[in-house]
């Protein structure tokens, strides 16, 4: 063989070997870049994990609550329910696993059944696009779905508050459009619906691009809704037990949210919400006329999500208040007297992004619900304080 054709046979076994390299090496780069993306995406959305609770209740010698939970591989949130004993240990949780994505917002208990309402995305392009429907969904005894229902007259549809009445369940939200326009459907909604999730009635309230109903009670007569009509604009509605509106009031000034929590006694309403940065308590009698508001005395940041009244005939209120440090919140409890004098407000007890969601009375104590941004993310959290506003227990 000549020393040309050795030299050639060399050559092409060099390439030989260097495509193999070559190949091997871009192997190698692929897998670091399939780790990089891995670490970007996934572990990146780790950080942002939360498990809230939005609402929660007492019933003879156990409790209920229902919230969100984005542990998935998508990160979306999706709605929960949760049952737990007396001691707060959790006897069963469900996912609404449907869709890409759900929340709820409240429930109420009806015999051994629960019924939760909040909002529902069904795929990935109504996440993106920011629409949504409302969702009913009952549940048995054991967590196990009964039956589900939507509702959507407009792009964007929430449910944010249920109640039980003999007949049925009332329950408020909205239902917008991305802009206000002339179609007589959208806005804020109080519906009626029958114990298989059926429609009885229907009515709406309002800017159908900004209106909305937050929360509501319902005395012997009338039902009571409260929320907000335009930005800055809270209202309250009065309604007779048919859906029909008998009057309704606004009040100027409210934040974004507008009036998110109601209770009331004989005589009078109490209602809350935020103004000027500040916790505010408005008491209406009712004819829904004011009767007296009251601001948070405190100089930082702070909104009022939620009030009840105990068996002394105190206020007590929850919601949350900034501490100067960048997207850091911690939540707060307080108590006012039926005058709307203020008793005493304390914040959480930790240094965490904290942030209450709803009080319950609990024998001698009030409970309250949300969630704490910890190492993993936000954390549901549970906290027992006395009547004289003392953390207890948390879990």
């Amino acid at each position: 063989m000549s020393k040309r054709s050795k030299g050639l046979n060399f050559n092409l076994k060099k390439i030989k070997y260097l495509k193999i390299i070559t190949i091997f090496c871009l192997v190698i780069l692929t897998m670091e870049l399939c780790f990089m993306l891995y670490n970007l995406y996934y572990v990146k959305k780790k950080d942002v994990y939360f498990d809230g609770v939005n609402k929660i209740l007492k019933v003879d010698n156990y409790y209920v609550s229902v919230g969100g939970n984005n542990d998935n591989e998508k990160n979306y949130e999706k709605a929960k329910i949760t049952k737990y004993n007396e001691k707060r240990e959790k006897v069963w949780e469900k996912l609404y696993n449907k869709g890409v994505s759900s929340s709820f917002n409240s429930v109420c208990v009806d015999d051994l059944n629960f019924v939760a309402v909040g909002k529902y995305v069904k795929k990935d392009a109504d996440y993106q696009q920011n629409t949504s429907k409302g969702l009913i969904v009952k549940y048995d005894k054991n967590g196990d779905v009964v039956w589900e229902k939507y509702f959507s007259d407009a792009e964007k549809s929430n449910f944010r508050s249920i109640k039980k009445v003999d007949d049925g369940y009332i329950v408020v939200g909205e239902s917008l459009f991305p802009k206000e326009n002339k179609s007589l459907i959208g806005g804020a909604y109080i519906i009626k619906f029958d114990k298989n999730g059926e429609i009885l009635w229907q009515e709406r309230y309002g800017n159908n691009s900004k209106a909305l109903f937050n929360d509501f009670v319902i005395t012997d007569e009338e039902i009571f809704v409260v929320g907000k009509n335009n930005e800055n604009l809270g209202i309250i509605v009065k309604y007779d037990k048919n859906g029909s509106m008998l009057d309704e009031e606004s009040y100027q000034g409210v934040d974004s949210l507008g009036f998110t929590g109601i209770c009331n006694d004989d005589n009078s309403l109490y209602v809350v919400g935020g103004k000027g940065n500040k916790g505010l308590v408005v008491k209406y009698d009712k004819n829904i006329d004011i009767l007296a508001d009251k601001l948070y005395s405190s100089k930082e940041e702070s909104r009022f999500n939620r009030v009840l009244k105990d068996e002394n005939g105190n206020l007590v209120v929850i919601g949350l208040t900034s501490t100067g440090k960048k997207a850091l919140h911690k939540g707060l409890i307080g108590k006012y007297d039926s005058d709307l004098k203020e008793l005493a407000i304390v914040t959480s007890p930790d240094e965490n992004d904290t942030y209450y969601t709803d009080v319950i009375l609990d024998d001698k104590n009030y409970l309250v619900s949300g969630y704490s941004l910890y190492e993993d993310g936000y954390l549901a959290k549970i906290i027992s304080y006395s009547r004289t506003l003392k953390a207890l227990s948390e879990t």
